[in-house]
């Protein structure tokens, strides 16, 4: 399986950045309650476009989205109980958002979706570095 993961960021009135974050739902059957980076896994028919197009339509509705998706890397596998998937991580660029909270990265929640840590991690390594 491969999945969109859209990293999304924005920097606080202080100047600290920041990162959108969403609450999985209480009946997931995998990861109920945690926070996370939202995502979305492709399907059948997806275009390497398209997913990360349709995870800002259907889980970031209503977040202020500033930019395009930025793939900046598509190598990153995992198994977190689902079986192995190939995340493919995206930087989104945000203002305000409805949709989840924002959190400094370097104050993430403990109730984080296991790995989600590393992703966030990454994107900031990157924006360090570009």
């Amino acid at each position: 399986l491969t999945a969109a993961e859209m990293v999304t960021v924005r920097a606080s009135p202080a100047g600290e950045l920041e990162v959108l974050l969403t609450r999985r739902p209480a009946d997931d059957p995998y990861f109920a309650n945690l926070w996370h980076i939202p995502g979305s896994i492709y399907i059948p028919g997806d275009t390497m476009q398209s997913r990360p197009e349709a995870v800002i339509e259907t889980e970031l509705p209503r977040t202020v989205v500033t930019s395009e998706p930025i793939l900046i890397n598509n190598s990153i596998l995992r198994d977190y109980g689902r079986g192995p998937i190939m995340e493919r991580v995206y930087l989104v660029h945000a203002t305000e958002s409805a949709d989840g909270q924002f959190f400094p990265v370097e104050h993430l929640p403990k109730d984080l979706l296991t790995g989600h840590d590393r992703l966030i991690k990454f994107v900031v390594r990157y924006l360090r570095d570009n």
